[in-house]
């Protein structure tokens, strides 16, 4: 596969491949919250800073498409969905999204999800779902302070109580 002819889905003013139905578009479809939130600050005092964390399980959709022209039998489709869950269940699709600071959790079996495409004609299509993990980290601004003054007041005399 060129990768010219890999796209990311969901956006405007794309073009695919005139030459044939060769392709793969990739899309982010959904993400779960995992566990409970993490918050670290500088408890030196020194910073305003407060870096808010949870673990997010993302949900990556692929589908790979093939050409069903005469002749063709569009398997391709499915040797490419097929190709990816192989590489994702190894330690090479795993040492791949490490590099890039995912995890990744494991990969859905690819189906068979072939459409009418806008020739009228079938377009085979093989989708496989790939679960990553991540670090969703948020950087906020908290007031923090090292010391206090305490000046002690006796609050009816400072703050005397009305009659009424």
């Amino acid at each position: 596969m060129k990768k010219e002819n890999i796209f990311y889905g969901n956006q405007n003013n794309i073009a695919l491949p005139a030459e044939s139905n060769d392709y793969v578009i990739f899309s982010y479809i959904s993400s779960v919250r995992h566990g409970t939130g993490f918050e670290q600050y500088d408890d030196k005092g020194l910073d305003d800073e407060i870096y808010l964390s949870n673990t997010v399980e993302v949900l990556v959709q692929v589908d790979c498409y093939a050409s069903t022209k005469n002749g063709e039998d569009g398997i391709n489709a499915m040797l490419r969905a097929q190709a990816l869950d192989t590489v994702a269940r190894s330690s090479v699709g795993v040492q791949f999204f490490k590099d890039r600071g995912l995890s990744l959790l494991y990969a859905d079996d690819p189906k068979d999800t072939t459409l009418v495409g806008d020739s009228d004609s079938y377009v085979k299509r093989s989708t496989l779902t790939l679960h990553l993990s991540m670090q969703s980290v948020v950087k906020a601004t908290m007031g923090f302070f090292s010391a206090v003054n305490v000046d002690l007041k006796n609050v009816d005399v400072s703050y005397p109580p009305k009659e009424g």
